[in-house]
């Protein structure tokens, strides 16, 4: 794995850490690629020596100044945004469904994420919906367009 791969490895294990879609040991994992990659510095080299096995204990402390060393800010309150960007991508990719990715930005982002507003209310028409019928497959592709948004602005933050 190239330095540049591994570090923004690191940095979306981090903010699927944050919403619960990655685990400290994830984390650890990703830090060991990046010091691996050759891309190091004394956070990230702390971060990939923590326990795997005790990595919920340590990595909450070590994560936000190693990605700081990689060059990315941490997510902090970000993280739930940047989650759905990133998210996004997966549902463009065919790797999660339309009506999981409308799901998962109900559940996290509500209406109080207004950049989740669009998909939180093509959720709500899911319900309503008998499956499988045309309105559904087009409630799919709304999803799959906001999707598509939501992406472009993941990877323009590359």
């Amino acid at each position: 794995m190239k330095g540049e791969e591994a570090r923004w490895r690191l940095r979306e294990t981090v903010v699927l850490w944050h919403v619960h879609e990655a685990s400290a040991s994830d984390i650890v994992y990703a830090a060991c690629d990046v010091v691996v990659a050759g891309v190091d510095g004394p956070a990230v080299v702390a971060l990939a020596a923590a326990s795997a096995r005790w990595a919920e204990e340590e990595v909450g402390e070590l994560v936000d100044d190693a990605v700081r060393e990689v060059g990315f800010t941490p997510a902090g309150g970000a993280a739930i945004e940047q989650a759905l960007c990133l998210l996004a991508t997966r549902a463009v990719a065919g790797t999660m469904t339309p009506p999981d990715f409308a799901a998962w930005a109900d559940v996290w982002c509500g209406f109080d994420t207004p950049l989740a507003e669009r998909l939180v209310a093509l959720c709500r028409e899911y319900d309503v919906l008998e499956y499988p019928s045309e309105a559904r497959y087009e409630v799919d592709a709304r999803v799959l367009a906001e999707a598509r948004r939501l992406a472009a602005e993941w990877f323009s933050a590359r």
